[in-house]
């Protein structure tokens, strides 16, 4: 890795974790999980719409941008059988740390703070057998489609996608660029059903993204800046998304304005590299589990 994608990655973890809080603010959904919100979106006011950009749609480059990222660290080096056969195992171990420690450590707290929440009349939502107590555990820690602390389903997929890693690299081997591509089409058509347990499309493929940029030895920002020739297909993605507004929507137009919205991200930090720019270290130092959990806590 050398050291523009290096700074660039320090420069981008900031922002990114930025546009994930923007995401889980949005005020507008008539419903989402059983909660009815009483400030609904209003498809006559511009002022809305403004805002269900900001908030919904230009903030979804965050996620897929941190799954390049991960798959891009993870498989640096892995690029021959003979180094992935050596290096895999260290790779999981470092990833125990930094990732699956922070991960149980915030499901106990949250899990500790919901204890306390329980009214007295409400004590009979306790599991009362065995069986509902390991299926409680469960759902903490994995859930169907998210644990306890919710916004940790990306680090749950992300660790799945992980210890999936041998698999990404057979296929990486075997089939090259044509895997990222079918997977690119499956995942912006919405061909991908959303299965409980199973990591989400978003995940599998961005990782795999980041997986064959290091196994092929490409710079990923440089690769992903190189696609912003087609900038006008983005804002027509862009205008097209905002246009058909519907509730927490995650349909064509915004998928299309992801993947082009990665490749301006890129071109922008790669801007800020060469003009040597700084950014304040106290941001570029903060990871992704510690600025995203820190705001989510504020926002409770």
């Amino acid at each position: 890795m050398d050291n523009i994608t290096s700074r660039t990655i320090e420069r981008l973890r900031f922002p990114m974790t930025v546009l994930v809080l923007f995401i889980h603010v949005l005020p507008f959904a008539a419903s989402q999980g059983g909660i009815e919100y009483t400030f609904p979106f209003n498809t006559d006011s511009w002022s809305h719409r403004f805002i269900y950009f900001f908030n919904w749609i230009f903030p979804r480059v965050a996620v897929p941008m941190f799954c390049i990222i991960s798959g891009y660290l993870f498989f640096q080096g892995l690029n021959t059988v003979d180094c992935f056969k050596e290096k895999y195992k260290l790779k999981l171990k470092s990833r125990v740390k930094t990732l699956l420690i922070p991960y149980l450590l915030w499901n106990i707290i949250f899990e500790i703070w919901r204890l306390f929440m329980i009214s007295s009349d409400k004590l009979e939502l306790l599991p009362k057998s065995f069986f509902l107590l390991c299926k409680e555990i469960f759902n903490s820690f994995w859930g169907m489609y998210a644990p306890s602390d919710a916004p940790l389903w990306y680090v749950r997929d992300l660790m799945a996608v992980m210890v999936l890693a041998p698999i990404i690299f057979f296929v990486i081997n075997k089939c090259g660029k044509y895997v990222v591509i079918v997977l690119t089409f499956i995942w912006l058509l919405g061909l991908w059903p959303r299965l409980p347990i199973v990591p989400g499309i978003d995940i599998i493929l961005f990782v795999t993204w980041g997986a064959y940029f290091a196994m092929k030895g490409i710079e990923p920002f440089r690769k992903m800046a190189s696609l912003t020739g087609y900038w006008p297909v983005y804002i027509i993605s862009l205008l097209w998304a905002v246009w058909e507004y519907d509730e927490l929507a995650y349909n064509f137009p915004i998928r299309l304005s992801i993947l082009l919205g990665l490749s301006l991200v890129s071109a922008l930090f790669l801007y800020i590299d060469k003009h040597e720019m700084n950014v304040p270290k106290i941001l570029t130092a903060s990871s992704f589990l510690h600025i995203v959990f820190i705001g989510f806590m504020l926002l409770l």
